[in-house]
């Protein structure tokens, strides 16, 4: 009677019992790079996810750290937690990245393994063979079926992405992409395609990594 009222107090709260969940990391698995700018992120499925960390371990000799992150300046980057980094902070080899993840409820996951290369190693291309000719060859447009095989060998830190030879005289070129055989990288080229005169034969190859190499050549003569 005497006016007196209680006020009531509501507090909420969430239970959670279930560890974040990871997926979907990007770059993908066993990915090759040389320079630039890296872009790690990954997807985080949780009520509320608090923490990431990324911890790089470098088997290859080099100093491994970890990189902590949270908040709203490193979340929704297309839904996705992503952490920057410059390729320059690796060593060359093959490295690791754990991934684990700590929600506001103390739950701990961490799943997600990571392997990269860092590869800044061009290929390297050996034993550039035209059929059986020596360099500076003269070849006739008639001999052996027109046409000329071009053999190279090409050894890489990761994996050789393609290869091609060019054949220029200087003014006029034809490119023609190599095949990976038993024997090395093979390609075929029809003598009546080229002129009469001097041909520089190139070698121009890339690595998984973006590396590539186009240093060597050989010299023929068409007549």
């Amino acid at each position: 009677s005497g006016g007196l009222r209680n006020g009531t107090e509501v507090m909420n709260f969430t239970y959670d019992t279930v560890a974040p969940l990871l997926s979907s990391p990007n770059p993908a698995n066993n990915s090759n790079f040389s320079s630039g700018t890296i872009v790690f992120n990954i997807s985080v499925s949780d009520l509320a996810p608090m923490m990431i960390v990324f911890d790089f371990d470098n088997s290859s000799g080099g100093t491994d750290f970890n990189r902590t992150i949270g908040g709203g300046s490193w979340l929704n980057r297309s839904g996705l937690w992503a952490y920057e980094i410059s390729a320059a902070n690796f060593t060359e080899g093959v490295h690791h990245l754990n991934i684990s993840v700590n929600d506001s409820a103390g739950l701990l996951n961490r799943t997600m393994v990571v392997n990269f290369t860092i590869d800044r190693t061009v290929p390297n291309v050996t034993n550039l063979r035209l059929n059986n000719f020596t360099n500076g060859v003269n070849l006739s447009s008639g001999l052996s079926a027109n046409s000329l095989t071009i053999n190279v060998t090409v050894n890489d830190t990761t994996s050789v992405k393609f290869v091609y030879m060019q054949v220029t005289n200087g003014s006029w070129y034809v490119n023609i992409s190599a095949n990976l055989t038993n024997f090395g990288w093979n390609a075929t080229i029809n003598l009546t395609w080229l002129g009469e005169g001097n041909h520089n034969v190139t070698i121009y190859t890339n690595d998984t990594a973006g590396n590539s190499n186009s240093t060597s050549t050989r010299n023929l003569y068409v007549s």
